[in-house]
């Protein structure tokens, strides 16, 4: 038994290292459309010896990304976060959109993997000791969307069609793709930017 825990163990801290960037494609785009490609970040947990991991986050600005939507845990302790500016840094300059998971809240601690077998986690007892605040206005002042909380389908739909719009003129994205792709959305919660067209389908 001590030996299967401490393989487990061992595991465990060998695959937290293999950092591995997967390739889906999805049909989603009008015919005719050029590809739009969509960077998903999640759980980088970052701490003050994770350089390596920083630096092959910085090397994802390579792929030349339309949208990056980030799904939190950025960090795991409160020095993660100099280490976050260096590796998410280079793509904030493309439009994002943002969550926090509850390692951007809480740190890190050791724990059982086996408790995840048994249900949800459940919010720590202690008090949050990570820099959330710096770290959102840091994201938000790049322009990244903040969806924490955005527990409303209204807020969700307009703010999924405020990252699209921001691919007009990019990669033969156009007004029309625009309109074509967010008409659904905008059937249901009507027209999302000042600059929006009134299309077929928008409530009156």
């Amino acid at each position: 038994m001590a030996a299967a825990g401490l393989a487990t163990t061992a595991y465990a801290i060998w695959e937290a290292r293999q950092y591995t960037l997967r390739q889906v494609q999805v049909p989603v785009l009008p015919a005719g459309a050029e590809p739009v490609a969509l960077l998903h970040i999640s759980d980088l947990h970052l701490a003050a010896r994770d350089t390596d991991r920083a630096a092959w986050v910085a090397g994802l600005a390579d792929l030349s990304p339309d949208v990056v939507v980030a799904t939190g845990d950025f960090l795991s302790a409160p020095e993660g976060l100099s280490l976050l500016r260096t590796g998410l840094g280079p793509l904030l300059s493309t439009p994002g959109a943002f969550v926090f998971g509850s390692n951007d809240y809480f740190s890190g601690k050791p724990i059982n993997p086996a408790k995840y077998l048994r249900g949800p986690s459940r919010r720590p007892r202690r008090q949050p000791d990570l820099p959330t605040a710096e770290l959102r206005d840091w994201l938000l002042a790049a322009g990244w969307l903040d969806l924490n909380n955005a527990g409303t389908a209204t807020r969700f739909l307009a703010a999924a069609a405020l990252l699209v719009r921001d691919l007009i003129g990019r990669s033969g994205f156009t007004q029309e793709h625009y309109d074509t792709l967010t008409q659904v959305w905008r059937t249901a919660i009507g027209p999302i930017h000042p600059d929006d067209a009134p299309i077929a389908g928008d409530p009156a």
